[in-house]
């Protein structure tokens, strides 16, 4: 297969990718996690999709099983049939880590491996992963690379990974216009770039971890520890982390309710003067289906995030005197 028509080359602080119009650089690491934090399903559905379901590609497959002359797609008409796929992957890939530039240039490297797959073969669309780029045609790889950037032991003695240090790059030398002679790789595909990618990252000193807010990957700011991104979560104009400090305080809100309501509860059924009122295995049921179903209203509320909710449901259920007679009534009615 022909190359992608893209140069890559290594600056030493970031690859530069270079393409007939284009000259954009990308910092080490960057690539792959915008690949790693794309939504797999979402741009496996997108390509096949598209192809699955593309006039002008059903009409070419059908002239080349007829084995018309010329009926291979060429460059040109390729461009124009893939140009609205090209915008459909530049919105489904995740640009957290990219600017509007390195976004586009990305997303025309994925487009410029379909093409290459679609213009160098007879078209068969009854199994798209064919032209798929590998990292979202194979789940197990897309599961493995994350797995590496996030430098999980097991991953780098998996057998994916003895396959892919098998893998050869060839490059050569540029020269340029400032004299500088810089590794240009040549690629053939998305994921050679992606496995040179991940490779400047694991030999620096950087850390991803997966946000346990989002998951998605990002790279600590602070402390290698760190639990939550601080990207913008989904629809929201929010920060991962600062959504979970708004939760924590509120699980604290509402621990607080539920501990205190525990508590009174707790003390009420156990005062010598309800003791001596009623019968104690009455007082001991209606506290254990009391906290049963606190914990049951703790979750839902806390779920609404309705503090107040919750505070009503606890006001309303106190073992109030009237509450307990109330209670006493339906625990001897049940008992008939």
């Amino acid at each position: 297969m022909d190359n992608l028509g893209i140069a890559l080359l290594d600056t030493g602080k970031h690859f530069t990718l270079v393409s007939e119009k284009l000259d954009i650089g990308i910092e080490y690491g960057m690539f792959a996690l915008s690949l790693i934090n794309t939504d797999y399903n979402e741009m496996l559905s997108c390509i096949s999709d598209f192809l699955q379901n593309n006039h002008y590609l059903n009409m070419a497959m059908d002239l080349q099983k007829r084995k018309y002359h010329d009926s291979k797609v060429n460059s040109a008409v390729a461009d124009q049939i893939l140009k609205p796929l090209h915008k459909s992957m530049a919105q489904t890939l995740a640009k957290e880590y990219l600017n509007d530039m390195q976004s586009y240039m990305v997303s025309l490297l994925l487009i410029a491996e379909i093409k290459n797959k679609i213009i160098s073969t007879n078209i068969d669309l009854s199994d798209p992963t064919i032209y798929i780029p590998l990292i979202y045609a194979d789940k197990t790889l897309h599961e493995h690379i994350k797995n590496t950037l996030l430098k999980k032991e097991f991953a780098f003695s998996d057998p994916m990974q003895d396959k892919i240090n098998e893998l050869e790059f060839p490059m050569s030398i540029t020269t340029t216009s400032d004299g500088e002679a810089l590794p240009t790789y040549y690629l053939q595909d998305t994921f050679s770039y992606l496995i040179l990618d991940m490779q400047k990252y694991l030999s620096s000193s950087k850390t991803i971890n997966e946000c346990q807010c989002c998951h998605r990957l990002f790279y600590t700011k602070y402390r290698n520890s760190e639990k939550y991104c601080r990207l913008k979560h989904k629809d929201t104009p929010l920060l991962c982390n600062e959504i979970m400090k708004r939760n924590a305080k509120s699980n604290s809100e509402f621990a607080e309710v539920r501990d205190n309501a525990r508590g009174f509860q707790g003390g009420r059924i156990s005062h010598p003067s309800t003791q001596k009122q009623y019968d104690r295995n009455f007082l001991r049921q209606i506290y254990d289906d009391w906290s049963a179903e606190c914990t049951i209203k703790y979750n839902e509320y806390l779920s609404q995030n309705d503090l107040q909710g919750f505070k009503d449901w606890v006001e309303e259920t106190k073992f109030t005197a009237d509450r307990l007679k109330q209670l006493q009534k339906q625990y001897q009615s049940a008992a008939k």
